[in-house]
């Protein structure tokens, strides 16, 4: 048996980032394995998607907080992990990457996007697929492009995904 955490968005864009894990910090670091959502980039490329209300990028150094607090994966697949482009998600792998926190749902393509999340804890391997199905689209990745996997959703106007809006039905991309 294994024992997994889930936490919601992280967003560690001040320079105390320790300050606002610090309450929840205990449980993540008790537990096996401790999965959060990193809602925006963490780069210091000051460049923004163009076409949405970006969220600024945090500082990639706040990200050691996380391996502090004991988290062990990161979902990506969000829809302001690519507000500052292709430089910002590249920004923010290298450094999960460096503190050995696994991560997935955005990467330089599609095929990197949807890579899963591997961690082994007592003998079991866990896999974490994430996936966005709010849009902004211009933030999806493509074959050539870099941006977070996906799932297309769509309002029952033929519009694009919004909050507000009614949705349908969901086309499911198949994982290879």
């Amino acid at each position: 048996m294994i024992e997994i955490v889930f936490l919601g968005d992280l967003i560690l864009d001040v320079p105390e980032s320790d300050h606002w894990l610090a309450g929840i910090a205990p449980v993540t670091r008790a537990a096996d394995i401790a999965i959060g959502h990193l809602e925006v980039p963490h780069t210091l490329n000051g460049d923004e998607l163009v076409g949405d209300v970006p969220a600024p990028g945090a500082d990639p150094a706040h990200l050691a907080a996380l391996a502090r607090a004991g988290i062990d994966i990161v979902s990506l697949g969000g829809n302001h992990i690519a507000d500052c482009g292709a430089r910002g998600i590249a920004d923010t792998i290298a450094e999960l990457d460096r503190l050995g926190i696994a991560h997935a749902g955005a990467g330089a393509t599609l095929a990197a996007a949807q890579e899963p999340a591997i961690c082994v804890r007592n003998g079991r391997r866990v896999a974490l697929l994430s996936y966005n199905c709010v849009g902004p689209e211009i933030g999806w990745a493509g074959a050539g492009c870099a941006g977070t996997n996906y799932v297309i959703v769509r309002a029952d106007d033929g519009g694009p995904t919004r909050p507000q809006a009614n949705l349908i039905e969901a086309i499911r991309r198949r994982w290879r």
